[in-house]
């Protein structure tokens, strides 16, 4: 990557200060997408990431996962049973809903 008009999103703009690894994947991801691929979306469950992307890549290319999950479903890739089983492992993983959605109950 080095070298690239990828890496230089990266190094030059996503990651100033460099402090850590953290939200290495998902800023990496967002160069890439910046880029080298004009049609590429960022599907993702990290708010900040989401948040970062669609600054950057704009509301049409960044999607949470159930919109994926959705669209396999919708597309016939993956049974309505296998995006019931999806979706709630999805809600299970994230731990900042306080209360379980009335749907849910």
């Amino acid at each position: 990557m080095c070298g690239t008009d990828a890496f230089g999103i990266l190094y030059e703009h996503l990651r100033q200060p460099v402090e850590s690894s953290a939200n290495l994947a998902e800023n990496q991801a967002i160069a890439w997408a910046l880029a080298e691929r004009d049609d590429a979306v960022l599907v993702t469950v990290d708010k900040r990431a989401a948040v970062l992307a669609l600054a950057e890549l704009g509301r049409s290319r960044v999607a949470h996962a159930f919109d994926l999950w959705m669209q396999l479903r919708d597309e016939c890739n993956i049974s309505t049973e296998e995006y019931d089983e999806l979706c709630d492992a999805t809600l299970r993983a994230d731990q900042s809903l306080k209360v379980l959605p009335i749907r849910c109950r």
